[in-house]
């Protein structure tokens, strides 16, 4: 309790201060090592017996409130000031494929933080229409990345979103085809180079544009870390993935100047329903085996991730691939 008195005493009331009552419940288990971040905020107050009421959570590294609850402050300075909070400015993002898997988890917790948030789907109407519903910030947009106009793209999700976009994500799965390079022939590695790196740059032409006028962007690609550990029979992803980890270095060095970053992250075998696409059953435990940490990646991890580099205080990380992996790939 002294870490929430301490945050209360001086962010919200800005004076000594008794608790009068508690009442505060745990909802998850807490672990050595996991980080909380403690938030608490005025219910209401009675400036006549000089009684606020407050509600305080405790986050960990996930996003999720382990503790919460509510309590009564009497306050003993002789005047009551409430500590004025420096507002945020809400950035806007577009995320690129976010109606499932790691697009999804990067949606919600940037959406949990007051990002507003639009996200592209193809098809899948129920999945995108169940994440809108679920958190006021986050708007859907339904499109075909590799057919629809960029501008007509950048134009509908401003009007979404109500300004500029800061932020672009490019997350959106695109087909895995399986076999030798040889023998797939190039029309599949045209179709994975059109579907990651053509459409990219289409977009990021127009997008990167007004970030440069507004003096803020992030772009952030979600890559794959078979561009680092290539694995046999799935050529057309590997080079796409490659190019447009190529294309964001590109970007990040001619436009260094302009408070615009770009960055990739590749993440190792990561607990998504598109696995399936690259390991069977039985590989994927192995992978978990090898693995330092033990297990494979989790969509939080990505997501996670993303969050701080979109944020005004990652200002200099910039053309990285950062890559996910717990240590298997270093």
């Amino acid at each position: 309790m002294s870490s929430y008195s301490k945050l209360i005493g001086n962010q919200l009331i800005n004076g000594p201060s008794i608790w009068l009552s508690q009442n505060f419940n745990f909802k998850r288990k807490v672990l050595i090592g996991d980080s909380l971040t403690l938030e608490c905020r005025i219910v209401s107050k009675n400036n006549n017996q000089k009684i606020i009421k407050v509600y305080c959570s405790g986050k960990n590294q996930a996003n999720q409130i382990v503790i919460d609850g509510y309590g009564e402050i009497k306050y003993l300075s002789t005047h009551f000031q409430e500590t004025k909070k420096k507002s945020k400015k809400i950035r806007k993002a577009l995320i690129i494929g976010g109606s499932s898997g790691i697009g999804e988890k990067i949606v919600r917790i940037l959406a949990n933080d007051n990002f507003k948030v639009c996200f592209t789907y193809k098809n899948s109407h129920k999945a995108a229409n169940k994440i809108v519903k679920s958190n006021k910030n986050i708007y859907s947009y339904q499109s075909d990345f590799i057919k629809d106009d960029a501008n007509t793209v950048t134009k509908n999700v401003e009007k979404i979103l109500g300004g500029n976009i800061d932020i672009l994500i490019l997350c959106a799965s695109e087909r895995i085809f399986h076999g030798k390079i040889l023998e797939i022939g190039y029309e599949k590695i045209q179709t994975n180079l059109d579907f990651s790196l053509r459409s990219s740059y289409n977009l990021c032409q127009i997008v990167v544009t007004k970030m440069k006028k507004n003096k803020f962007g992030r772009v952030i690609n979600i890559g794959s870390t078979l561009t680092e550990k290539i694995a046999p029979n799935l050529s057309s992803y590997i080079i796409s993935k490659q190019a447009l980890k190529n294309f964001i270095q590109v970007l990040a060095i001619e436009y260094a100047d302009e408070n615009v970053t770009f960055n990739s992250i590749s993440p190792y075998y990561t607990e998504t329903k598109m696995l399936s696409d690259v390991l069977d059953e039985t590989n994927a435990m192995v992978e978990k085996i090898k693995n330092p940490m033990n297990r494979l990646g989790k969509t939080t991890d990505v997501a996670n991730c993303v969050k701080f580099l979109c944020t005004e205080e990652n200002n200099y990380i910039n053309g990285q691939n950062i890559i996910l992996s717990g240590g298997a790939i270093n």
